[in-house]
């Protein structure tokens, strides 16, 4: 059975643990407050309705020892752009949830982070940031049953590569690695060929794909090829089709661009984290 067909076929949604709730409040200035148990310790999240105060996450131990506490702008708790996600969810299979928070930054075109926190020996830590921009890990999340556990997810690095605001994206793997998530996608091309036949029979066709059109979906499908170590082929398609010029405008730029984007999960996070 190939790479691609185990990981399809064995994938499953992460497991979203009812968080048990110990407070849920709105004070009298509007702040909601609400806090709940993780395991041993418990976790306050507060939410300012004036956009110039930071939200805030904090994790304490039941002696009232802060662990963690982070702090940003949009901080949301679980995988939805509101107040109602859930924050305790598994996604290393091991049957303990992590605690998942998104910050968004706000605007119309941008900006997502993911941050995974594990509960270790010694307290919590940092195993995952995450900065999808326009994608997050509550859009496409599968995780995979075999081990190691994966996170099929969208890479929407060459979205704006044509001046768009919402362009094409590509096939992304993190794979957990017993302490992190690292990524895997170059070893699933299969995965990324599946993605360029899509962008490719919609060239052909001359349709839109999935709201993609025109020179995004050359993009998705030069992209995505290249990602799946077929770029000298893609290129050679391209040209055939009349395309030479695009190519010659955009390959490099796309090119730097994902190598670039290898690197994503070792970002530190753009916001406060004691």
């Amino acid at each position: 059975m190939n790479a691609l067909r185990w990981l399809l076929i064995s994938s499953v949604l992460a497991v979203t643990v009812q968080a048990a709730t110990l407070e849920n409040l709105t004070l009298e200035n509007g702040t909601r407050v609400r806090r709940f148990a993780w395991g041993a310790y418990t976790v306050t999240m507060r939410h300012f309705l004036n956009p110039k105060l930071a939200d805030s996450v904090q994790v304490t131990r039941r002696d009232g020892r802060v662990l963690l506490e982070v702090r940003g702008t949009g901080l949301l708790s679980g995988t939805d752009s509101g107040e109602s996600g859930e924050a305790l969810e598994d996604f290393t299979g091991d049957g303990q949830p992590e605690l998942h928070l998104l910050a968004w930054s706000g605007g119309a075109y941008c900006c997502y982070t993911d941050l995974l926190f594990q509960q270790s020996k010694t307290g919590v830590r940092n195993v995952l940031v995450f900065n999808g921009r326009l994608a997050n890990l509550g859009k496409g999340k599968v995780q995979s049953v075999s081990r190691p556990p994966r996170l099929l997810l969208e890479n929407d690095a060459i979205n704006f590569v044509n001046g768009s605001t919402h362009g094409p994206s590509t096939r992304l793997v993190l794979e957990w690695r017993g302490d992190r998530f690292v990524d895997a996608t170059r070893a699933f091309p299969a995965l990324q060929m599946r993605r360029a036949l899509e962008y490719r029979r919609a060239l052909i066709a001359k349709r839109s794909w999935n709201n993609i059109t025109g020179d995004d979906l050359l993009s998705g499908y030069y992209a995505s090829a290249w990602l799946a170590g077929l770029g000298a082929s893609a290129r050679r398609w391209l040209i055939a089709q009349g395309h030479g010029t695009w190519l010659r405008a955009h390959q490099r730029q796309i090119e730097q661009v994902l190598e670039r984007e290898r690197v994503w999960v070792d970002r530190r996070p753009f916001f406060y984290v004691r």
